[in-house]
């Protein structure tokens, strides 16, 4: 009998692909962070929290895990309350949040993009929190224009990076590099779509 938990991870498993993963453990700028002691690190988005059992930071860090469905937020608060010295969540639609001015060091957001539609209200919220020279870890579907599909019942927004980055720019965000990765997304009668994402990092601008 599968328990709420299980189907939980489920549910969130696209949004920790592991090909997300393996990107993210080999970007250069994301191993800086592994050898840094106290860092304060802020997901926005965090689901189910499986994403750092598979990255290396280090337990001293500090992470603030933010999501606006509780269960998930139980989930990872349970599964990571050991390798952490310091875990707090919130729940919240950070489409309607503030945590506090400069107070992450890092900040990781993996799939929620496609539900913003305000990309300048994300980025400036970004910037705001991010310390001087932080910078963010973000992953969201893309294409070469702005597209709109519907899975399920929710709308999906497909960005085009360009116009990702140059947004981020004029909040206060620079692009420090990337990459681009395939994603399968199976459809009836055994048939695979495949989309694009975007693995892209930014740092704030001193």
């Amino acid at each position: 009998v599968e328990t709420s938990n299980q189907k939980l991870e489920q549910l969130h498993q696209s949004s920790q692909d592991p090909v997300v993963l393996h990107y993210l453990r080999r970007l250069d700028h994301l191993v800086e962070y592994y050898t840094r002691k106290d860092i304060t690190i802020l997901d926005l988005g965090a689901g189910v929290g499986d994403l750092y059992a598979n990255l290396e930071f280090d337990p001293s860090s500090r992470l603030v895990l933010v999501d606006f469905v509780q269960d998930y937020i139980s989930v990872a608060q349970a599964r990571l309350s050991k390798r952490f010295r310091s875990i707090e969540t919130v729940v919240a639609d950070i489409r309607s949040w503030h945590y506090g001015n400069e107070s992450a060091d890092l900040i990781i957001c993996i799939n929620v993009l496609p539900y913003l539609v305000d990309l300048r209200q994300f980025f400036t919220l970004v910037a705001g929190l991010l310390k001087p020279d932080g910078s963010c870890y973000l992953v969201y579907p893309s294409r070469s224009l702005v597209w709109e599909e519907t899975f399920e019942g929710i709308k999906i927004i497909f960005h085009n990076p360009i116009t990702v980055n140059d947004i981020a720019l004029q909040c206060g965000l620079s692009y420090t590099g990337g990459t681009r990765i395939g994603f399968k997304m199976p459809l009836t009668f055994g048939l695979l779509r495949i989309y694009i994402s975007q693995l892209v990092v930014f740092r704030r601008i001193k």
